[in-house]
This record gives C-alpha cells, sequence and structure tokens, in this order.
C-alpha cells in the first residue's frame, strides 16, 4: 500500500476560498484563483523536495467572483474567468 505525504501548505494574502489552479512544471509556477473577494496569486513553488523554500511572488486584484483561471508560460499571462461572463488578461512581465 502506497502513501502519500503533505509537503507543505501555502496560503493566499486574503485566504479567500480557492476555486481554480494552474500549474507550470517548467518554471515551477503555481497559479491560484476563483476566490469571491477577486485575488489571483503566483507562487514559486521551487524544485521538487524544495517546496518549502516556494514564495509568493504575485498577488492580484481583480473582478470578484472568478470562477476559473488559466496560465500561458510562452506568453506568460494568467488568464481569470468571472461569474458575470468577463475574461480578463495578466501581464506577468510588465505587472
Amino acid at each position: 500500500k502506497h502513501t502519500a505525504r503533505m509537503l507543505h501548505t501555502y496560503t493566499t494574502r486574503k485566504m479567500g476560498a480557492i476555486r481554480g489552479m494552474d500549474l507550470d512544471l517548467n518554471k515551477n509556477y503555481l497559479f491560484t484563483g476563483g476566490f469571491e473577494d477577486g485575488e489571483l496569486a503566483a507562487f514559486n513553488i521551487d524544485k521538487p523536495g524544495r517546496e518549502k523554500y516556494g514564495t509568493m511572488v504575485a498577488s492580484l486584484q481583480g473582478k470578484e467572483k472568478i470562477r476559473s483561471i488559466a496560465w500561458s508560460g510562452k506568453r506568460m499571462e494568467v488568464y481569470s474567468g468571472t461569474a458575470d461572463g468577463a475574461i480578463t488578461f495578466w501581464d506577468l512581465l510588465t505587472g
């Protein structure tokens, strides 16, 4: 029987409910979204086995009621979709 062990827990600044996540395995970024307060967060989760050294690298304030997120490593953009049907593009290179 194989069991899993918890490696680390990250929290966002506003600690709202998370509705979606996306992971970039090439850059070791984890993106969270779906907060009722409109916060999206980006974490550098470091390399496997070093998750406890990861840090939050961005906290973005957008529209409330985020329902989904997606990440494009090629474009360095995060996309969020909200309950009102809007899609917001976030450019992480220029801020």
